[in-house]
């Protein structure tokens, strides 16, 4: 039997992406059409990169309708968009599936709204295209959502339980056991208990809250320091509000930090190094806060958890509430609460038997989250949109 032939349109095929990608490929008859690409390396499935410029008007004129309305295929995935662009881009995905009677699917990590009323184009298109989407979603043949509260967003928009499936996020990093004593040595930081945050340096990560936090913990114990590893906001086509280095300095001065002694901001550590710094850590905050939306998964959570480490988030992060039960592998608490960061860090520092059950628990939880499990939820969204026959 003929494998069905599925056009998957995606902004970039990102390393932690492509595990699943190509198990699909294995699978299916599989074409993506890329907007950000340069070049895929080791990618079973074949592909094409259609450059955004602009809004997106003249990519959808020279390479994606041409796509959607003149090739043979028999359903189509597409992201929710995250960008006036993307959404011109979903709308024509939409349109092409309709005149074309085909099925598609909504790849789904929405799960929290604000409106920011200092933003007001922002805010405009926040309104106009939450009501785009929503129609979009109510009329996909099925949605893969990231976890349980996107799927519960989901189902807030009126979407049958029964078209949603879940695809556990996953991303998993090699492990290299060889350079921690090294990267220590250099530090200077042989004797010290690390907290560890690794992510991109933009305001939706609430890293000043946890230099506060931190702070106020380094006030109460000597042998800690706070390990910032991460570069500007660039991610896919869009420049998210970043947080400066030098601003980060600043507020890390002014609440007494020693930079490279009590915090050390490192830069961008290549995917292949970070399993050491991981490893040496002895816990690992993701301080998320709401800025327009909230943290659609956050996958360090995954990583962290992958080599055995408590872990800190906030509930502004998609993937504190599935990935942490609370005083069990880590803690979830409220965002922007520098006074409940400072507690629950405190509490696995201070205490090592602590440190290492969550840690021993974070290995067990994320068990769950492997690219197989991640696959399969495609995989039944997949089956249930084409037995839908596009109606």
């Amino acid at each position: 039997m003929e494998a069905p032939r599925i056009l998957f349109v995606h902004h970039k095929c990102l390393w932690y992406r492509k595990p699943v990608f190509n198990m699909l490929a294995d699978k299916y008859d599989l074409r993506f059409v890329f907007t950000k690409e340069e070049k895929v390396d080791d990618f079973k499935a074949e592909y094409r990169i259609i450059k955004r410029h602009g809004f997106g008007f003249l990519n959808l004129a020279v390479g994606l309708i041409p796509t959607l309305f003149r090739e043979r295929y028999d359903l189509i995935v597409f992201p929710q968009p995250n960008s006036p662009g993307e959404l011109i881009d979903s709308l024509f995905c939409f349109f092409a599936t309709k005149i074309r009677r085909k099925p598609y699917i909504i790849w789904s990590g929405l799960w929290r709204w604000k409106e920011d009323k200092d933003l007001m184009p922002r805010r405009l298109y926040k309104v106009l295209g939450r009501e785009i989407i929503g129609f979009i979603y109510r009329n996909a043949d099925a949605c893969v959502s990231y976890g349980t509260k996107h799927e519960a967003y989901l189902h807030d928009l009126n979407i049958s339980r029964e078209k949603i499936f879940i695809a556990p996020q996953a991303s998993m990093i090699n492990v290299n056991h060889g350079n921690v004593k090294k990267i220590k040595d250099d530090l200077g930081i042989e004797n010290k208990k690390i907290v560890l945050y690794v992510g991109r340096l933009i305001k939706i990560k609430g890293i000043d809250y946890l230099i506060e936090a931190f702070a106020r913990v380094r006030r109460e114990m000597r042998d800690v320091c706070l390990v910032i590893i991460g570069g500007d906001g660039w991610y896919g086509r869009t420049k998210e509000e970043p947080i400066s280095v030098d601003q980060l300095k600043n507020l890390s001065k002014k609440l007494g930090l020693k930079l490279n002694q009590d915090i050390f901001f490192l830069g961008e550590i290549k995917n292949d190094s970070l399993s050491s710094y991981y490893l040496m850590s002895n816990v690992f905050v993701l301080p998320g806060i709401t800025h327009m939306i909230g943290e659609a998964w956050g996958l360090v959570l995954n990583e962290a958890m992958q080599f055995g480490k408590p872990v800190i988030s906030t509930d502004a992060v998609g993937a504190a509430y599935d990935l942490i039960e609370d005083g069990i592998n880590g803690f979830m608490v409220p965002e922007r609460d520098v006074e409940a960061l400072y507690v629950v860090i405190c509490k696995i520092l201070s205490d090592a038997e602590i440190e290492q059950k969550m840690g021993r628990e974070s290995r067990r939880i994320i068990s769950d989250y492997s690219y197989e499990s991640m696959f399969e939820g495609f995989e039944k969204a997949i089956s249930c949109a084409l037995n839908s026959n596009g109606k």
